[in-house]
């Protein structure tokens, strides 16, 4: 888990956002808020891990996280 703007992170939005698929799931990048360190961090994760996983922070390792809202830019077959 990455802090947004690092080239690391950077890097695994781009691919992600560029639609590259990890083991034949399409993957999303969700950005949180840690409700006891307040640190923001990114996770990309498929939305099936999503529904069923629970984040903790990198940084304390606390699991009382929230969501934040994130643009984001579908990705589509057709051209516009």
């Amino acid at each position: 888990m990455s802090a947004r703007g690092d080239p690391a992170s950077l890097r695994a939005a781009d691919s992600s956002v560029a639609g590259v698929r990890q083991g034949g799931v399409g993957m999303a990048i969700y950005d949180y808020r840690c409700g006891k360190c307040k640190k923001k961090f990114t996770v990309t994760m498929s939305i099936k891990e999503h529904d069923s996983r629970r984040v903790k922070c990198p940084k304390c390792g606390g699991r009382k996280v929230v969501q934040l809202v994130s643009a984001f830019s579908p990705i589509t077959s057709k051209k516009s």
